[in-house]
């Protein structure tokens, strides 16, 4: 697939606005992963 930001600009916004979900989504699964995982270590320690 081919944006052209200048022809078609809303096509141009909706790729961006995906792509920034995406990231966000991403970041929020890590945050739960390490969150997870630190949980998991105390378990073991204590």
């Amino acid at each position: 697939m081919h944006y052209n930001c200048g022809k078609h600009r809303k096509g141009c916004l909706k790729k961006l606005i995906s792509s920034v979900n995406s990231i966000k989504f991403l970041v929020f699964f890590q945050q739960i992963a390490f969150l997870s995982f630190r949980v998991h270590l105390k378990g073991w320690v204590f």
